[in-house]
């Protein structure tokens, strides 16, 4: 069984470049990978992803990212909210009810 993350293609590459650009500028925005309102204000206090150069994701994503890493099973970048609008990107608690169990 290979582990080996598939490479990433030119427009991924390019795509990451902008977002490291943004986090760099000071932009606030959401985690790129759970899509949640949770980075702090300060880029250096949030995680370093590991599998993404240069990026930073909130701290709960960075706890995920290892112990995924430690059971070789690292979410794929593609599937990271930032990259998949299909990924649930905002928190439960500000989403009515039914509306939650709908994208449960």
């Amino acid at each position: 069984m290979n582990n080996e993350p598939k490479p990433i293609n030119d427009d991924l590459k390019q795509a990451l470049a902008d977002l490291r650009a943004r986090q760099k500028s000071g932009e606030h925005m959401p985690c790129p990978r759970c899509g949640r309102d949770t980075m702090l204000p300060k880029l250096y206090a949030n995680a370093l992803s590991r599998h993404a150069d240069g990026i930073f994701v909130c701290p709960d994503c960075g706890n995920a990212e290892s112990v995924l890493q430690f059971m070789n099973s690292p979410l794929p970048i593609e599937e990271w909210a930032v990259f998949n609008d299909r990924r649930h990107r905002d928190d439960f608690k500000d989403t009515p009810g039914e509306q939650a169990w709908a994208q449960i």
